[in-house]
């Protein structure tokens, strides 16, 4: 009886120290408390040289040392993303493998490792939550405002590659950026930082 007891002891001890990695491909939280990214929802990548970025529904924006570059998404599956450029040259981005490579007659060449990768962008965000209450697109150029006990309708002036900007009917704007994670009011050529973005989704 008391040789189980110490047994159950030790094994207790040995659990309780055991770590457990994730598998590679697992899906993890994505960074600045976005969407998780996979194939499916990724609209931004960057690597050592350059970026890849979604400005529309199937268009993505290369800048690759300086140069900027179009290229048109052909399709995705559960862990990559598949480009074309108007040359021809095609581009499978993977979530995977981390890797950015080069499709070309059935073989792959990689090109460059992911080092950042993001499912939500100026293009394509609907809904912005902050401590104090929410920002949420209710129509083609319209959103809705929800802070503290109070409400507001804002009109959509335009977007960038990271950020949307609004304006009430008083003529208060405010810009959601995704890059820096900021709700601000701009006003006079300043911005004034009004909350800290939250959670933000498509």
């Amino acid at each position: 009886m008391k040789r189980s007891f110490i047994l159950t002891l030790a094994l207790a001890a040995l659990l309780a120290n055991v770590v457990v990695l994730p598998a590679q491909g697992t899906l993890l939280a994505a960074p600045n408390n976005q969407t998780a990214v996979n194939g499916n929802t990724v609209a931004y990548v960057d690597h050592a040289h350059g970026s890849f970025i979604q400005i529309g529904p199937r268009l993505w924006k290369e800048i690759l040392n300086g140069r900027v570059g179009h290229f048109t998404e052909e399709a995705r599956d559960e862990w990559s993303v598949y480009l074309k450029k108007t040359n021809g040259v095609r581009i499978q981005i993977d979530l995977w493998t981390k890797k950015i490579s080069q499709l070309k007659e059935g073989n792959k060449l990689e090109l460059y490792t992911i080092n950042q990768s993001k499912s939500v962008n100026g293009s394509n965000v609907a809904m912005v939550r902050h401590s104090r209450g929410q920002f949420t697109m209710t129509g083609p150029g319209e959103w809705f405002e929800n802070l503290d006990d109070r409400t507001g309708i804002f009109r959509e002036e335009s977007r960038d590659e990271w950020s949307v900007y609004l304006i009430k009917e008083n003529g208060v704007r405010i810009q959601l950026d995704l890059w820096t994670g900021m709700v601000s009011q701009l006003a006079n050529g300043q911005q004034k930082p009004l909350y800290t973005i939250d959670d933000s989704s498509t």
